[in-house]
């Protein structure tokens, strides 16, 4: 036990009393400093992803439509899966269609990816 010897009082120490109330909350810290701007990216929505066109597949059918207008040199077709060469294995033709050198056969699956021309 402790005790406490204050001038010619002298005795034990008593118990600890309640915590009084919080305090006021101090004020705010100073605003830190602007990052660096980051670099500029694709605007999403301007990208199209694994668009089916439209136009037949069977053996005949060379062309197929996008149902939005192209920027140029943007158009990637997959056949099957496999991405396909521009000017090897299709061409683009303005504004909406891609054209094939040989025409995909029944049971092929066409998608693209493109960039929309807005």
């Amino acid at each position: 036990m402790d005790w406490v010897d204050i001038g010619n009082i002298k005795g034990p120490v008593g118990p600890v009393g309640p915590a009084g109330p919080t305090g006021p909350a101090g004020p705010a810290g100073p605003i830190g400093q602007v990052g660096p701007v980051g670099p500029a990216g694709i605007i999403e929505s301007m990208m199209v992803f694994g668009e089916i066109p439209l136009g037949t597949i069977d053996g005949n059918n060379d062309k197929f439509t996008l149902a939005h207008v192209f920027h140029a040199n943007s158009v990637q077709v997959y056949l099957n899966g496999v991405r396909q060469a521009l000017g090897v294995d299709y061409y683009e033709s303005p504004p909406q269609e891609v054209v094939f050198l040989v025409p995909p056969v029944v049971n092929d699956i066409v998608t693209l990816d493109y960039e929309k021309n807005f």
